[in-house]
């Protein structure tokens, strides 16, 4: 039998059972048994004394660091101070010893978490669950923020968006979509020169018509070849 404990919370609780020395189940564990002593183990860390051990007769009685209840037969719990779960180990366990006996600790998680949160399970760095609030989760609905609709409407409005042609400059090995695309886009819209006397070369124009980039062309009669593109 074991639960979670969130880490940093307060008033924690840990189950652990108690053993004779022959192995059969102490089902007369209290405070005052002979040479009592608990602490809480923390997995790769220091453990946290209990000082103190008192009885509970009930379960819903107020916590008290120490305080010992017996659930049934020789499960027992047993209130925890707050630095046995103040910081994040993987687990927690009561270990101790008495006259005539020992105990079986039983391991407890510590969580990062808090599962009793229905907001955002006690992990404040993830928005709040508020659908389509400021600040919230956006989610595929008809609300204030409508996935289906907005998303593709954004989209839209990017593909729709006017480029600016290029500048004379030599066009980079490594564009982006948009600059790469107004490229092909200026060679095949615009004035496009195989100059032929002097240097011979492709030339790409602007809608101006003032030459941004060129490739210089060489033609044997039996190899032709395109130059990496320069600016113009």
């Amino acid at each position: 039998m074991s639960h979670g404990i969130t880490v940093g919370s307060t008033n924690a609780f840990m189950y652990f059972r108690a053993y004779n020395t022959d192995n059969t189940a102490l089902l007369t564990l209290t405070s005052a048994t002979t040479a009592l002593a608990l602490n809480v183990y923390r997995a790769g860390s220091t453990d946290v004394a209990i000082s103190s051990l008192t009885d509970k007769s009930n379960p819903d009685d107020a916590h008290s660091d120490g305080a010992i209840y017996q659930i049934g037969g020789n499960l027992y719990s047993i209130d925890v101070p707050d630095a046995a779960v103040a910081t994040q180990v993987p687990s927690v366990i009561i270990e101790g010893s008495f006259t005539g006996g020992f105990i079986d600790g039983i391991p407890h998680p510590i969580n990062g978490y808090d599962p009793t949160d229905a907001v955002r399970i006690g992990m404040t760095a993830l928005p709040n669950a508020a659908a389509d609030a400021a600040g919230g989760i956006p989610v595929s609905d008809a609300g204030g923020l409508d996935l289906d609709n907005d998303t593709l409407t954004q989209v839209n409005a990017a593909l729709d968006t006017a480029i600016a042609e290029l500048a004379v400059a030599a066009p980079t090995a490594t564009p982006s979509l948009r600059t790469g695309l107004m490229l092909l886009y200026m060679a095949l819209r615009n004035k496009l020169d195989v100059q032929t006397s002097g240097t011979d070369a492709l030339e790409i124009h602007n809608d101006a018509g003032t030459m941004i980039a060129k490739k210089l062309i060489t033609d044997t009669g039996e190899d032709y070849s395109e130059a990496e593109m320069v600016s113009g």
